[in-house]
């Protein structure tokens, strides 16, 4: 186009745009989770897991000690006779057994054969001095133990004889006031034997048992051939214990 005369001409610009820088991408966000958080929670567990130990190992303590407590007061700790503990002084509802009977309390005797050896009616005789005869808490007398206390007793007798054709019974024997005083047979032993069945020509005979006896019970040995048993006092024995 042919601009009109006497107008000058404005120069033309030519304006370039530079292309627009690309835009950045917004960084992501991770949440933050620190490793304190972790440990933290790890530790309280492990404090609470202590605790409960702590706690469970005071309740078995305690208990042990009430129970250490008491065993001391059932027992009344003794030196030399003297109560060093009274256990009387603390209540409890617990029933205490009475003590069991020292050994060295209870009725016991141990015989040997007097000489000569028996009476007129076969009851063999005892002697009642030296080693190791003793008696306590039973009453001899007319060639019988006497029971002085109720119990059970374990009652026992040896005899040492000679071996011959004849017979020979040996017989423990009891006479008690409730059968009318009639010598009951409490144990017997029947030997026959020729001298030819021992070499030495001697044997023996042992009987034991265990019996109830009451008071004023009598107990005694007697052989039906006392011409058989052999006059030694360390073979010949009777005596009884009570268990």
């Amino acid at each position: 186009m042919t601009e009109p005369a006497g107008k000058e001409r404005s120069p033309q610009v030519f304006v370039v745009d530079a292309p627009a820088p690309a835009p950045v991408p917004a960084p992501v966000l991770v949440p933050f989770r620190p490793a304190v958080q972790r440990f933290s929670a790890v530790h309280v567990l492990l404090s609470v897991a202590l605790l409960g130990v702590c706690i469970e190992a005071g309740l078995i303590w305690n208990l042990y000690s009430r129970s250490t407590s008491s065993d001391f007061q059932k027992m009344g700790y003794r030196k030399g006779g003297n109560d060093l503990w009274d256990s009387s002084a603390h209540e409890s509802n617990e029933i205490i057994p009475d003590k069991t009977r020292k050994a060295e309390n209870k009725p016991a005797a141990f015989l040997q054969s007097a000489s000569p050896l028996s009476s007129s009616d076969d009851v063999l005789r005892w002697r009642l001095n030296g080693l190791p005869v003793f008696i306590r808490g039973l009453e001899h007398h007319n060639n019988s133990l006497i029971c002085l206390q109720d119990g059970t007793y374990f009652i026992f007798s040896k005899l040492s004889y000679i071996v011959s054709h004849e017979p020979l019974k040996h017989s423990v024997m009891m006479s008690a006031d409730r059968y009318s005083n009639k010598p009951l047979p409490l144990m017997q032993s029947f030997r026959f034997l020729s001298a030819s069945a021992s070499q030495s020509g001697r044997d023996s005979s042992f009987l034991a048992g265990v019996f109830q006896l009451e008071i004023g019970d009598q107990v005694f040995v007697k052989v039906s051939n006392i011409s058989l048993v052999h006059d030694n006092p360390n073979e010949n024995f009777f005596g009884a214990f009570m268990v």
